[in-house]
C-alpha cells in the first residue's frame, strides 16, 4: 500500500469510523462530530484559493453531501447550524438571526418522513438520514481523491496537520 493510500485509510478509520459509530447511539455528539468531519475533510481537500472555515465548509458540502435522491444539502443552512451548535450551543446562530440561513430542526429515532421539508426560516432534517448521507459523502470524497491527483496531493500533504497534535499523556510528543 502506498503512503497516500495508508494516510487516506487511517483518515477514514479514525474520522469517519468514530463519527458513524457515535451517530447510532447519541443525539448531539454526532452532530458535533459531523460538523468537525466536514471541516477536517474540507481543510484537507480544498484548493488553496478557497479561504477560511466557512469557505472550505461550503466548498466541500456543495459537491459531496447529497441526500438519497442525489440532491445537495443546503450548505448555508448547515454552516449556520454548525455555528449555532459550536458558538451558541443551540439551533440559532448569528447567521439565522440575520436571515442568512434557516434554522435546522433535527428529528431522531429513524423517522425521516419530514426530512428535507422546509419553510422560509426552518428546515427539518433527520439526524439518521443526515449522518448516513454524510458517511456517503466521505465515500464520494475518497472516490474524487482517486480521480483528482491535485486534490489527492493536497489531502496527503495536509493530513499530518490534522493528526499531528499531541495529547497529554502522549509519550511520542512532537
Amino acid at each position: 500500500m502506498d503512503p497516500n493510500e495508508l494516510l487516506v485509510k487511517n483518515y477514514m478509520d479514525l474520522m469517519w469510523g468514530e463519527f458513524h459509530e457515535a451517530s447510532k447511539h447519541l443525539q448531539v455528539a454526532p452532530l458535533i462530530l459531523a460538523f468537525a468531519v466536514i471541516e477536517a475533510s474540507a481543510k484537507l481537500s480544498a484548493p488553496e484559493d478557497v479561504k477560511g472555515t466557512k469557505g472550505r465548509f461550503m466548498w466541500w458540502t456543495e459537491p459531496f453531501l447529497r441526500n438519497k435522491n442525489g440532491e445537495p444539502y443546503p450548505a448555508s443552512d448547515l454552516y449556520g447550524a454548525r455555528c449555532g451548535l459550536f458558538h451558541e450551543y443551540g439551533a440559532e446562530s448569528d447567521l439565522s438571526r440575520n436571515g442568512k440561513c434557516r434554522v435546522i430542526a433535527w428529528t431522531s429515532g429513524g423517522d425521516d418522513r419530514h426530512h428535507g421539508k422546509a419553510g422560509p426560516t426552518m428546515i427539518i432534517l433527520s439526524k439518521e438520514a443526515f449522518t448516513e448521507d454524510l458517511y456517503n459523502a466521505g465515500i464520494a470524497m475518497i472516490d474524487k481523491l482517486e480521480q483528482d491527483s491535485a486534490m489527492s496531493e493536497r489531502f496527503a500533504k495536509r493530513l499530518p496537520s490534522i493528526f499531528g497534535a499531541s495529547f497529554i499523556g502522549d509519550t511520542n510528543v512532537r
